[in-house]
């Protein structure tokens, strides 16, 4: 029932994410880990009935004092969890009551909300002049970097951006944007990034190019987020007085 959750129900009927599938599997991966290490139960022995209250509340506290995860994490694997409790009642009542009630019983915490690290106007200044635009990959990072400001994009939507999701418009820029869920947003960029944009579509001569990623890494046509956050890293290493900010890659 499980396999059947995971590989037909979440990203076909629900329809959900590749990395929302994705976080779902990890849960059940480090729960069936957890049954093994702390309970002696294998894979192949688990039923619904091991799924009491003390065990999902066991496992909880396990990921936040044994694997050291955040509230907000644990919070993430407690949404899983209940997701595959509702979806398994509705398939075999009886055999799934006692996991659905102990997920019920299982409250979820409330998360202390951490200040997001910002940059001041002259760390931004700063910021900007860092990438050697003498090298290829210099001039992408600063276009990027004035285009993830000038947007507010996450770091996936910049690395899942088109050539197709740009409309350049004589008096405006708009944005496509893809974000959690494939969920879409249009936004406007201010005109001093939208230039910038095009002039670096021009050099890469993607301007027509409809299909091709905006950013690519140096492997890969299709850069990825953790790609970006080593850019913003590495930039702020070489430089000191900038400190590196937290980057929103879901």
């Amino acid at each position: 029932m499980l396999e059947t959750f995971l590989t037909e129900y979440m990203p076909f009927s629900k329809g959900l994410s590749k990395n929302t599938v994705k976080t779902y599997k990890f849960t059940f991966r480090l729960l069936l880990n957890y049954l093994y290490e702390m309970k002696g139960i294998d894979a192949d022995s688990i039923r619904f009935s091991h799924l009491d209250f003390d065990t999902i509340n066991g496992y909880l506290l396990w990921l936040e004092n044994e694997r050291n995860c955040s509230v907000a994490t644990r919070n993430i694997r407690h949404t899983a969890l209940s997701a595959f409790a509702q979806y398994a009642q509705n398939r075999s009542i009886d055999a799934a009551m006692t996991f659905m009630n102990a997920t019920k019983r299982v409250p979820v915490k409330t998360a202390a909300e951490a200040p997001r690290t910002t940059f001041t106007l002259e760390e931004l200044k700063i910021l900007f002049k860092l990438p050697d635009i003498g090298r290829e990959t210099g001039l992408r990072d600063k276009v990027m970097l004035n285009f993830m400001y000038a947007s507010g994009a996450r770091a996936q939507e910049i690395c899942d951006l088109t050539v197709r999701d740009i409309q350049f418009q004589d008096d405006i820029t708009k944005v496509t944007l893809c974000g959690k869920g494939d969920k879409t947003r249009r936004i406007n960029i201010a005109t001093p990034a939208a230039d910038l944009l095009k002039e670096y579509l021009n050099h890469r001569g993607i301007l027509n190019d409809l299909g091709r990623h905006i950013f690519s890494s140096q492997t890969h046509e299709h850069m990825t987020a953790s790609c970006i956050a080593v850019i913003y890293m590495v930039l702020s290493i070489n430089e000191g007085a900038v400190s590196a900010p937290t980057i929103i890659t879901g």
